[in-house]
């Protein structure tokens, strides 16, 4: 997730948290260099937070963010394991 400190960080289930939690799962993914299985989980049970609190603009742009990186293969399995065996090429 995003570095704001606590100061900056807003109150779970406001507005601006829902704005923030949307940014940083954006940013997850798009994070290619963090483990799949942790962003989805991530990504998922946020997006199912947004569900709960009823912030369906949100929920509506994860979803197509969620679509668009599935699309450029930067949240599927195939891109994951193609980063570690090019990882375990490079090091031998």
């Amino acid at each position: 997730m995003s570095n704001l400190s606590v100061k900056e960080k807003p109150y779970y289930g406001s507005k601006e948290w829902a704005n923030f939690v949307l940014v940083s799962c954006i940013e997850e993914l798009n994070n290619v260099e963090r483990n799949l299985s942790a962003r989805r989980t991530e990504v998922f049970y946020y997006l199912r937070e947004l569900e709960f609190h009823n912030y369906w603009w949100q929920v509506a742009r994860l979803r197509n963010h969620i679509h668009l990186a599935i699309k450029k293969g930067t949240f599927t399995a195939e891109h994951g394991e193609a980063d570690s065996l090019l990882k375990r090429e490079e090091a031998s």
